[in-house]
């Protein structure tokens, strides 16, 4: 079953258990971690191979290699490397404790050794040690590990061959990462020889003389690149062209590239996967998508011919489809795939879950690129569990910084808060614990603001566990007997959390339905204020939209925008609209047709306490409609600067206007205040994003993209030099007073 509903499982020295609120995580005591035992030696976990014609001389170095002196073959895709890696699993007399074949495809160095574990360790109790513990289960293993694909850079290849003194290494990578002791050599083409037993096999066949010569003159020309000769047989198999006519006419072999030869089946295929950029999606996703039941043979076809690669059972493409031959774009592909991963997630397995990473962070991406934030938000809280109990770390932090970035575009609080709750919740397993002190601690301000009064418990309770140990990191500031105090801003986490909870994450408004609280909504937007009810009161109603006696125009737009409030001691559990007898709810267009008309707003809170709002408006058809404002507000984000490199430590303000010469802005909001700190203590990449509103409702979104780099990174002077807005570190000013009025 794919629920993980109630799944413990312990990591590191933290026992986790998935509620409906988030993750509770507990600190074991001495004694009651997990004791894993040693799967029963030697290991055999090799894959099915064919020959690897032409490649003794890496078949020998592969078989010479030996603990402390790794093996890395390097070369574009095509080249052969997987082919000849597993060859070697099969060919390559093992050490004591056998064999293990990886594919470390988009896995990070946690997600490999984790992997690494799982081949030698099992345990009664799910278990998966945290990063600093990899070393006692690894550092004894003498097995021959193979990884394929490895992208592991420079130090993270290096602090895993520490973590592995008595394995024999053997990996295959698009480039050069190996630089410490061992060999790292670049996988060249095939020889004449070898390539033109690879052209046979493909063809299925022997070559007579004649036809052996005119095979020469191709693969010269092809240069003896094994995908290029895989190519040109399906070429030849396909009855596309013949030998002769590909070695008399050169251009015979962009026959290879000619998407008119492809099935309506396979060009749908295509799409779907061009639309996953290079990211690899199971057979049988790609089947649903794209609406192919034998997509198995299909995509076999694809891969024989060169436009997709497998790395079974998922596949990816390796060749875009001509602008032309393209259908359905990108953003129209995104709702299907999410609809599908979002339901395939909740059903699936962890562990199938986690193999779907790269698709699934991928398909996330394509669903904030066309701004289809509801399914987005979906598709990231189902696969979040799975990733989470998997231990897929890296890849599930990516999706829950994914999932908050749309929680905020559609003003859903309470979820915001439970991923937050979330990261924080890995965070203190993993050891973060000032991270994890950072994002539990804006979880719990949202939850008691909204009064989530059993999701704040669970918050708490996560908090407490910092002061009960962990894996190492950093400590944080203690004091007291509270939590470690937080002191590093994660910006991808603040997002207008603090500062009072303005900003876009409660612009966007609509309904806060989430898997943390059923009946949570948003509140107002940050020019009204939230009603301070007491205990045992009824419910609150606001309706900002249609103002009471507004007359309007046949024509005119008007969308319904009203809230519900509950009483200190209460949750709303529904908040819906009616117009003249029919449902609307918050965000649904009003009905504009001539006459009178009336939204009835009825709260209901989990006290059974009822509540009714109405504003009565009219819809004339004079013939003559009022103008109404349906050019957004405008947004000028002064800094940070879009692309821009700020040195580590720089003391940066966030500066942005609004502006609308319509209806005027109502609302203008950051992920942070005016003037308030950029966070510029972590090297990466960060953005900052502004929400407007103007008083018709129309909304913009700006975001900016920096990157926060080591004062020798810098590339030169002038891309550091203080911007408007950037403050040099050594200086210290009192931030500008604010001129004007811009609705903020």
């Amino acid at each position: 079953m794919g629920d993980v509903q109630g799944s413990q499982v312990v990591i590191g020295d933290h026992t986790t258990v998935q509620t409906s609120a988030g993750t509770k995580v507990t600190v074991l005591q001495v004694g009651e971690r997990p004791v894993p035992r040693l799967r029963p030696l030697p290991i055999s976990r090799r894959p099915s191979a064919v020959e690897a014609l032409g490649r003794e001389e890496e078949l020998e170095l592969i078989a010479a290699a030996r603990a402390g002196g790794p093996v890395q073959l390097y070369a574009p895709d095509g080249a052969g490397k997987t082919s000849l890696l597993k060859f070697a699993a099969l060919r390559t007399l093992p050490p004591a404790e056998g064999v293990v074949f990886e594919s470390a495809r988009h896995r990070s160095l946690d997600e490999i050794q984790a992997g690494l574990y799982a081949a030698f360790w099992e345990c009664d109790i799910p278990f998966i040690p945290a990063p600093s513990q990899f070393n006692d289960f690894l550092a004894d293993r003498e097995a021959l590990l193979i990884l394929d694909d490895c992208a592991l850079d420079r130090d993270e290849l290096e602090s895993l061959l520490e973590r592995l003194p008595r394995c024999t290494v053997v990996l295959a990578s698009q480039e050069r990462t190996l630089w410490s002791p061992g060999t790292a050599q670049r996988l060249a083409d095939l020889d004449p020889v070898a390539a033109i037993g690879l052209l046979e096999r493909e063809l299925g066949r022997s070559l007579d003389p004649d036809e052996r010569e005119v095979a020469e003159a191709i693969v010269a020309r092809l240069g003896g690149n094994p995908q290029a000769l895989v190519e040109t047989a399906a070429l030849i198999e396909d009855g596309r062209s013949s030998l002769r006519e590909l070695a008399d006419d050169p251009a015979a072999l962009e026959r290879r590239f000619d998407p008119s030869a492809l099935t309506d089946s396979q060009r749908r295929i295509l799409v779907v996967l061009s639309a996953l950029d290079g990211a690899a999606l199971g057979v049988e996703h790609v089947a649903a998508v794209a609406r192919v039941d034998e997509a198995g043979e299909a995509l076999r076809d694809l891969e024989r011919r060169g436009w997709a690669k497998a790395g079974s059972p998922r596949y990816r493409s390796t060749r875009p489809l001509p602008p032309d031959a393209v259908e359905s774009s990108p953003g129209e592909i995104a709702k299907p795939l999410l609809g599908h991963l979002t339901a395939w997630s909740g059903k699936a397995k962890p562990r199938a879950v986690a193999d779907e990473a790269e698709a699934i962070e991928r398909a996330l991406e394509l669903g904030a690129a066309a701004e289809r934030w509801e399914e987005t938000l979906a598709l990231a809280l189902a696969a979040e569990r799975g990733l989470t109990v998997a231990g897929a770390w890296s890849s599930c932090r990516r999706v829950l910084r994914i999932g908050l970035r749309a929680a905020t575009q559609v003003g859903r609080k309470s979820t915001a808060a439970y991923v937050l709750h979330q990261l924080g919740s890995q965070s203190l397993c993993l050891g973060n614990r000032a991270e994890a002190a950072e994002q539990l601690t804006e979880a719990l301000q949202i939850r008691e603001y909204l009064g989530e009064q059993k999701a704040a418990e669970l918050t708490r309770h996560n908090l407490r566990q910092l002061e009960g140990g962990g894996d190492g990191g950093d400590t944080g500031d203690r004091g007291g007997d509270g939590p470690p105090r937080p002191r590093m801003a994660i910006a991808l986490t603040v997002l207008a959390v603090v500062a009072g909870l303005v900003g876009a994450l409660v612009l966007a408004g609509g309904d806060d339905r989430n898997v943390a609280n059923p009946g949570s909504r948003t509140s107002p937007t940050d020019s009204i204020t939230t009603p301070d009810l007491p205990v045992g009161a009824d419910p609150a109603i606001e309706i900002y939209g249609p103002e009471e006696g507004a007359t309007l125009e046949v024509g005119d737009e008007l969308n319904a925008s009203f809230d519900c409030f509950p009483a200190e001691d209460a949750e709303i559990d529904s908040c819906e609209g009616l117009v003249d007898g029919a449902r609307v709810s918050n965000g649904d267009p009003l009905d504009m047709s001539a006459g009178d008309h009336k939204l009835v707003v009825t709260a209901v809170d989990d006290k059974g306490h009822e509540s009714t709002g109405e504003a009565s408006y009219s819809v004339s058809d004079s013939g003559h409609p009022t103008p109404v404002d349906k050019d957004p507000p405008e947004i000028s984000i002064v800094s940070p600067a879009d692309e821009r490199q700020y040195v580590l430590g720089e003391s940066v303000r966030a500066e942005y206007n609004c502006t609308d010469d319509g209806s005027g802005v109502a609302t203008c909001s950051g992920d942070l205040e005016k003037g308030a700190s950029i966070n510029t203590k972590i090297e990466g990449t960060a953005e900052f994003t502004v929400t407007a509103i103007d008083s018709a409702g129309n909304k913009t979104t700006e975001t900016v993209h920096y990157e926060v780099v080591a004062p020798e990174e810098v590339v030169s002077p002038d891309e550091v030099a203080p911007s408007d807005g950037a403050v040099p570190p050594e200086e210290e000013q009192i931030p500008p007073e604010e001129e004007g009025t811009d609705g903020a």
